[in-house]
């Protein structure tokens, strides 16, 4: 399983949604941020912080680089401040309803300590 986090402009979440759920990803999480990077708001010389969106997502790792295509067909102007997009691995996940590990061979097998 791998971690998508993508930091993207706030404007282009509803059709980075929408994208996501033609490919049929399943979940995703979204947490407003602000921050800094190559571009820099020069129109508010007091506070370099952009608002942006952090969208993360757990998938396997075969999905993950049509997940990253997806969102940069979407978010993509070919200009600085369009966003970044890591992908990292990810040692285990839980679905806290039914205490299930969840494995990229099946969303439904048993916890490892059962």
């Amino acid at each position: 399983m791998k971690r998508i986090e993508a930091i993207i402009q706030s404007y282009a979440l509803p059709d980075v949604l929408k994208a996501l759920q033609r490919i049929n990803i399943p979940g995703v999480s979204i947490t407003n941020v602000k921050g800094y990077g190559e571009y820099i708001n020069t129109f508010a010389p007091h506070d370099h912080l952009e608002s942006s969106v952090k969208l993360e997502i757990f998938a396997p790792e075969k999905e993950t680089n049509m997940i990253a295509e997806t969102i940069m067909d979407i978010t993509s102007t070919g200009t600085e401040g369009n966003g970044i997009i890591a992908i990292s691995p990810l040692d285990g996940l839980y679905r806290i309803r039914d205490k299930c590990f969840i494995t990229e061979q099946t969303n439904h097998s048993p916890s490892p300590d059962k």
